[in-house]
């Protein structure tokens, strides 16, 4: 649905936790739907004070209620002054101020009036929730309003965006809150700050994993130059190490790839396999590797899938190559011509049509073979390559175009005199007077018919 031409999603979770908070009133309906519909209007304006001020800098706002209350995203998130992202944290909370202030002004003179108890209730639990909630929500303690003030300050203030400072201001923060819960035996709230430290706590000592492993890049980079100098087992001892002392996914997950590879480029197939199966377990699957791998192992049909996926993904030469090449085992020629095509693949095309020229020739796809041979002529006026097109077109019984391709490769510089006489694949045009007359135009290469 949308508020205010907002989307806003509300979960189911966001009711139940309304209605856990309001437990005690379970022997009461009518002030536990009261209570559920206070917290609704509550928290609706709290996000909507941060939707609509993020509206008006030009953010595409989205509001979702759920169990942790709520919460304002944007759907094309872009970069905007720390001002204004100071603004967006603080309007939450001021809306909710605004809506209790109302409230508590205009609250009495409606109370001494005689209202119900349930009106009564109503009007305290709106001053709770957008006064009482709203002082709480600007702790310095992120993910809470306050907490994301005091982000926005330090990475305009420090220019970076670390979140050290914030995070520990956080976890200080939160334990405070631990404490006092526990003092005052309010378990709610002790929750919250379990949560809130957690949270806080989890995000600064991964950041002290990748400041270690930061140390061992080096290392990493070291050992794809081994690679990339033949020394493998050098590689394989550096990325061994690195991996043992890692601290982080990104760092072992990089470490255990390049394992796999020099595995691979080892021709030590089982334990590639085996290091590739807990590599999937734990990271998810790599399917440059997977496909590498069957590849290297001669299984084209299960390596296509996966070199497929990876080209179209990242659009590279060389992976493109190794899919062609696989297919083209798997003799499905129309596909590498279709491949080699791509402007991805102009700069490994020509050695894949060659080679797309001379397979599909022998297995007597010569429509293909032709194909392939243009268009690698196209490229490079090869003799052979004109030559091997004027046989396949001999073979597909077009003398025609075989004598026009002949001439291509004589007037390319093609001069086998034994080979002209005696190929088989030539035999069709041989008794053909345009074959003498040609030769003859071309210094009588080709001597007498056979």
């Amino acid at each position: 649905m949308k508020v205010l031409g907002i989307p806003t999603k509300i979960e189911p979770s966001f009711w139940v936790l309304s209605l856990f908070l309001a437990s005690s009133r379970i022997s009461s309906p009518p002030l536990l739907f009261e209570w559920a519909v206070i917290v609704f209007i509550s928290v609706m304006f709290h996000e909507l004070g941060h939707a609509l001020v993020g509206r008006r800098f030009g953010l595409s706002p989205q509001i979702k209620l759920y169990s942790m209350g709520g919460l304002t995203s944007w759907s094309e998130p872009k970069e905007i002054s720390p001002l204004k992202r100071l603004a967006i944290s603080l309007a939450g909370p001021a809306a909710g101020f605004l809506l209790g202030g109302i409230c508590y002004i205009a609250g009495p003179p409606l109370l001494n009036s005689g209202r119900s108890e349930l009106f009564t209730v109503a009007y305290h639990d709106l001053i709770w929730i957008n006064i009482g909630w709203g002082f709480f929500n600007l702790l310095p303690m992120l993910p809470l309003d306050g907490g994301n003030v005091v982000l926005t300050l330090e990475s305009w203030l420090t220019k970076k965006h670390d979140q050290i400072f914030s995070r520990a201001i956080s976890l200080l923060t939160s334990l405070s809150i631990i404490y006092l819960a526990f003092m005052r035996r309010s378990s709610w709230v002790a929750i919250l700050g379990i949560w809130f430290a957690y949270s806080n706590a989890s995000y600064l000592l991964q950041r002290l994993k990748r400041s270690r492993d930061q140390k061992l890049q080096s290392k990493l980079t070291e050992a794809r130059e081994e690679i990339d100098a033949g020394n493998l087992d050098a590689a394989l001892k550096i990325s061994t190490e690195v991996k043992k002392k890692a601290l982080t996914d990104w760092v072992r997950s990089e470490a255990s790839r390049l394992i796999i590879f020099i595995f691979i480029k080892q021709d030590r197939y089982k334990e590639a396999e085996e290091e590739l199966i807990r590599f999937n377990g734990l990271f998810g699957p790599d399917h440059y590797l997977q496909g590498m791998l069957s590849f290297k192992k001669k299984e084209m049909a299960q390596a296509i899938p996966d070199l497929q996926k990876v080209f179209d993904e990242t659009s590279d030469s060389q992976v493109g190559l190794m899919l062609g090449l696989a297919l083209m085992a798997e003799r499905r020629y129309a596909d590498v011509l279709d491949l080699s095509m791509l402007s991805a693949m102009s700069s490994v095309a020509l050695p894949l049509l060659i080679d797309l020229q001379i397979a599909a020739f022998h297995n007597n796809a010569f429509e293909i073979s032709v194909q392939a041979g243009g268009l690698a002529y196209e490229q490079q006026q090869d003799p052979n390559t004109a030559y091997n097109v004027a046989c396949a077109f001999a073979r597909a019984s077009d003398a025609t175009q075989s004598l026009v391709w002949l001439e291509r490769a004589l007037a390319s510089g093609f001069s086998d005199k034994n080979l002209l006489n005696t190929d088989p694949d030539l035999q069709a045009i041989r008794s053909d007077p345009r074959f003498d007359q040609l030769l003859e135009r071309y210094g009588e290469i080709g001597g007498q018919n056979s």
